[in-house]
């Protein structure tokens, strides 16, 4: 399998080529800038591209626009937490996204995702958020298994049905990190979706599956959009 991986900090050469070897993986092809990115695709196409976002003063997301990009698998990396450029990626119909730095196994889910046969009709997962358990044990938690999140300055606490999880990172990136199954409801709360049973905009509150959940007059815009496509809500 050829990987395309385009990125233009060295010492991240270095970092993705051991992750991806120690994978396996060695057919590996690198680019540094958008020229010999582009150059590389005309002369042939991997089966799977690894890119930094930005290259330079220069933004990847421009470039992927001709709809030879349209199947081939994109995994997006980089170190901004800019919500907007997470946004920008869902325009590519096969990707994930990795904020830096990240773990192996986090690359490693990522590609396992986007690799995943699309005619399957399984959605494409995210990496998740690695955490510690009690034992300080590495733990990925996927969406699917938060009912909601909490910030607290610099941190946010990580409600699953059974335990609670302590995370050092801004409410945009745990966005990043989780997809489309998070709604924003207040500055300081991320809720699960599949998680919520009622919507008070009286109370402005939202009941879910173990707590109640303010809602911020900010994201009341978020709340109704949910309500329009869940009328039983």
């Amino acid at each position: 399998m050829k990987i395309l991986i385009v990125e233009d900090d060295p010492i991240w050469q270095t970092k993705l080529q051991e992750i991806l070897q120690n994978l396996g993986m060695n057919n590996l092809e690198f680019c540094n800038d958008i020229e010999s990115f582009q150059a590389s695709m005309t002369i042939s196409q991997p089966e799977v591209i690894i890119t930094d976002v930005f290259l330079g003063d220069q933004v990847i997301f421009d470039f992927l626009n001709d709809s030879t990009f349209q199947h081939i698998p994109i995994l997006f990396i980089t170190n901004s937490e800019q919500v907007e450029l997470y946004e920008r990626s869902k325009l590519i119909p096969i990707r994930s996204y990795l904020i830096k730095p990240f773990h192996a196994i986090s690359l490693k889910a990522a590609l396992d995702n986007i690799f995943k046969p699309q005619h399957e009709g399984i959605s494409q997962q995210f990496p998740g958020i690695e955490v510690k358990g009690i034992h300080n044990e590495k733990i990925i938690l996927q969406s699917s298994q938060i009912v909601f999140i909490r910030s607290e300055w610099n941190y946010c606490f990580i409600k699953t049905p059974n335990n609670q999880f302590l995370y050092r990172a801004s409410m945009d990136k745990i966005q990043v990190l989780l997809g489309d199954d998070m709604i924003r409801v207040h500055r300081s709360y991320f809720v699960n979706k599949n998680n919520i049973i009622k919507i008070s905009l009286s109370k402005m509150e939202i009941s879910t599956t173990h707590n109640v959940i303010p809602i911020g007059r900010k994201y009341k815009e978020n709340i109704l959009e949910y309500m329009a496509k869940n009328r039983k809500l």
